[in-house]
């Protein structure tokens, strides 16, 4: 499974906002995993694992950051480098709406009684988000598979 979150440190936060919910960037494109190195699947190398974080652009939504994930370190090895580049060409073809921060206010009250009968957007600000992606590189009776934990 997966979460997309806004980044933490971002100059625009909920709070600051006023804001009531964050919405959380959908792909755009395919989420393609890469491609595996000719060079590891000629020599037959051993599964690895390669773990990304991303950092999607809060106004059109492209990869603007490609780093090391905190929450799993990726696999080392003779060829971790190639696994490395692989990974990262294809995660920044990737395209994603822009995460973003929307504030509501209260509608008009339409019945007379006191109390808002909706809610209106306000406003919704761009945010950056980032996104952690795993990447699973096997070779199964000769053949390379690339998994990857990246949503729909």
């Amino acid at each position: 499974s997966f979460t997309f979150l806004p980044i933490p440190n971002a100059k625009i936060t909920a709070e600051e906002l006023g804001a009531t919910q964050f919405v959380a960037p959908t792909a755009r494109t395919e989420l393609d995993p890469p491609a595996y190195p000719e060079e590891a699947l000629a020599a037959g190398a051993s599964p690895h694992i390669v773990t990304v974080r991303l950092t999607i652009d809060p106004l059109d939504g492209r990869v603007t950051r490609v780093e090391q994930s905190p929450l799993l370190a990726s696999s080392e090895g003779a060829f971790a480098k190639d696994f490395w580049i692989a990974a990262e060409r294809a995660v920044r073809l990737w395209r994603f709406t822009p995460g973003r921060m929307d504030r509501y206010e209260e509608g008009a009250d339409v019945d007379g009684d006191g109390v808002s009968d909706s809610r209106m957007r306000a406003e919704s600000i761009p945010v950056p988000v980032f996104y952690d992606v795993r990447f699973d590189f096997v070779i199964r009776a000769g053949t390379p598979q690339v998994q990857s934990s990246a949503g729909p």
